[in-house]
């Protein structure tokens, strides 16, 4: 209680949630145990020491079409193809509304006036850019980049994040994290380069999170079920080891956890890669 209270009354915290299909993450954490409180154990104690990971980490390296740390003229007109794809509903409300941005991808003339633009950056803002229409995709759930996208979306709200992982029994799991909320940098104005003015679905309240979330942000999941008192809320038990007795340390820096096993439990999985904080733009 005091816990969550700290990061409630923390005006710099910020409240994530991330509703899934209790499956799809068993899936991929290879959990095959049916027995429910055997199975949120296994799913406790692997979630909490590597984290929950976006689909990126699923591939094989060589799968991608779009390398996170690649920042060539390729990537770019890769990124260009997909907000010029004629995919897009010209009657969604959204696309409308973004028409003018919309529009210039879908004039290929621009193609390499584009590029040339780009190529203007130096690498901090090329990084900045391609995260900055990659983000959008994600959102936009391009079928093109979503099966290999290295964002991972989350909700400030938790009915709304409930609705992403429920099945038609009602069950699912949302994850309960926390983060430091991001100083909300505008992008700079560059000649060339079209900009949009909002994300699609603002009622969503996402928060789209580079890579993934660590283990020491999430505080513990809920195992919703369409019965309310049979649902159940498993705490990250790091909270309670003695390296996290300092409420306020710890919220400003994450549980911290004795991760010399990491890599063990990372091939009790199906990912094939990991992330740390210097792999973050």
């Amino acid at each position: 209680d005091k816990f969550l209270k700290e990061i409630e009354d923390n005006n710099n915290i910020e409240c994530l949630y991330r509703g899934m299909d209790i499956g799809d993450i068993c899936k991929k954490l290879l959990i095959f145990q049916e027995e429910p409180n055997t199975m949120y154990a296994e799913l406790a104690d692997k979630l909490f020491m590597i984290g929950e990971k976006s689909k990126y980490f699923l591939q094989q390296e060589n799968f991608f079409d779009i390398q996170r740390t690649d920042i060539s003229d390729n990537v770019f007109i890769k990124i260009f193809d997909m907000l010029g794809s004629k995919m897009w509903d010209r009657r969604d409300s959204y696309i409308r509304k973004e028409e003018d941005f919309f529009d210039y991808f879908l004039d290929k003339e621009n193609k390499n006036k584009f590029i040339e633009a780009i190529n203007e950056l130096d690498k901090t803002d090329k990084l900045f850019f391609k995260n900055y229409y990659l983000k959008l995709l994600h959102q936009l759930c391009c079928l093109k980049y979503k099966e290999s996208s290295y964002f991972l979306s989350t909700s400030t709200n938790f009915n709304i994040a409930r609705q992403f992982g429920i099945k038609k029994d009602g069950s699912g799991i949302v994850l309960c994290c926390w983060k430091i909320k991001n100083i909300k940098l505008k992008h700079k104005k560059y000649k060339g380069i079209p900009t949009y003015t909002t994300y699609p679905f603002p009622y969503e309240k996402e928060e789209t999170e580079e890579l993934g979330i660590f283990p020491h942000f999430i505080y513990g999941f809920k195992i919703t079920k369409k019965i309310e008192s049979e649902e159940k809320f498993v705490i990250n038990h790091h909270m309670f080891s003695n390296s996290n007795t300092n409420i306020k340390t710890t919220v400003q820096l994450g549980f911290n956890i004795d991760q010399s096993n990491f890599n063990q439990y990372l091939e009790q999985t199906e990912y094939k890669d990991s992330f740390t904080n210097s792999d973050l733009y």
